[in-house]
């Protein structure tokens, strides 16, 4: 089932954490920082050489990033992380890669 229709099924919900009857409880990439919503560490200017992934998160929960350069292709995982207290929006900083390059984010158990 998907009550708030967001397509994100009430098994792949409960795995992340999220809401399953709220629409904006999703594990999504978001394309702009909300600072109010990032730990202090996460606030810090991206360096040049990098550039920053923001997604929604659940505090605790472990989130990992994958990257490949063609879709399909086969995923690498590329960092890992726990999204820390009172936040509800995590970043992954990465290298910047010499081509395109496609990422996801997901849960870890």
């Amino acid at each position: 089932d998907d009550p708030d229709g967001d397509g994100i099924r009430n098994r792949e919900e409960w795995l992340a954490g999220t809401d399953p009857t709220q629409k904006v409880s999703a594990l999504v990439l978001e394309q702009v920082p909300r600072p109010v919503d990032l730990d202090p560490s996460d606030q810090t200017p991206v360096p040049s050489n990098k550039h920053a992934i923001y997604f929604r998160s659940v505090p605790g929960r472990y989130y990992g990033v994958q990257s490949t350069g063609k879709l399909p292709g086969d995923w690498q995982l590329q960092a890992v992380r726990v999204a820390t207290t009172n936040t509800t929006q995590t970043r992954f900083l990465l290298d910047k890669p010499a081509a395109n390059t496609f990422y996801r984010v997901l849960v870890l158990p």
